[in-house]
């Protein structure tokens, strides 16, 4: 059992290093066969190992790494490496575009995407000159064309299973879903998204931001009489012809947090 102390305090050392405050620790399949030839032993050993927050499950048994991540459908997802072969696909898709290219590694790891026009995203091209060589999967793709860029992960918006995700897990592809519903599923979503990339330090600036700027607008409405708040409306417009890309996703959030009095919706005034 030497050896295994051993590797707990290189892991532990690693975690220290200068670059890597705040950071997870990932084993790679070489440093699982090393731990596991130092208990070869044993019939069978489960560790579990909470390294700068990240769980690692070894499983000697099976012979590999896992991550483990519950994604905004409640769903369990394991994966036995960090993705590098990402596919987003979904009716909103653009939402968590968005949201990958927080991390610098989208822009290696994205493949292909779904869009609802041939319009090319001029956000995302400013932020990825490459964007329009990764590969396009035009609106309500079937499983076959997903499974045809050969994805190690698939990202959708939704908080309920769909048929796509099960039909994507028969062909052995896993399928991560994010909310981003509100601000606390925004912020579970990128922390998951942090663990995805493998740079969790990344993610836990973005959430420290919004965090902020959260914080900034309940100080600055905290203590303001219902009276006293100006008359806001927020117009979110859909043309059935052209998709816009637009929502106003957390209404009940912006209301709840600055007192909003209504929004405008396919020409319907919701107060």
């Amino acid at each position: 059992m030497h050896e295994i102390e051993m590797w707990l305090q290189w892991i532990v050392d690693i975690g220290e290093v200068d670059g890597y405050e705040g950071a997870y620790v990932f084993l790679n399949a070489g440093d699982c066969m090393k731990i596991m030839g130092a208990v070869k032993k044993i019939k069978k050993i489960v560790c579990l190992f909470i390294v700068s927050g990240l769980l690692v499950v070894l499983n000697t048994a099976q012979g590999f790494c896992t991550l483990e991540i519950t994604d905004a459908a409640g769903r369990n997802l394991r994966l036995d490496k960090l993705p590098q072969r990402i596919v987003v696909i979904g009716s909103a898709a653009f939402i968590p575009l968005h949201m990958i290219y927080m991390f610098d590694q989208a822009k290696e790891r994205l493949k292909g995407f779904e869009v609802k026009s041939k319009k090319n995203d001029a956000f995302l091209a400013l932020l990825d000159p490459e964007l329009g060589t990764k590969k396009k999967l035009y609106s309500n793709p079937g499983p076959e064309s997903v499974a045809a860029l050969k994805p190690d992960l698939v990202i959708s918006k939704a908080i309920v299973e769909g048929s796509m995700a099960r039909s994507l897990k028969a062909l052995g592809i896993p399928v991560l879903y994010l909310g981003a519903e509100n601000p606390d599923m925004f912020l579970r979503d990128i922390k998951n998204l942090g663990k995805v990339f493998g740079d969790p330090g990344r993610a836990d600036r973005i959430i420290q931001y919004f965090r902020g700027k959260l914080s900034l607008i309940r100080q600055t409405v905290d203590g303001v009489k219902p009276e006293e708040k100006p008359r806001v409306l927020v117009l979110e417009y859909s043309n059935p012809k052209v998709d816009s890309g637009g929502s106003v996703d957390g209404k009940d959030d912006l209301s709840r947090e600055t007192g909003f009095l209504g929004y405008q919706q396919d020409n319907e005034t919701v107060l």
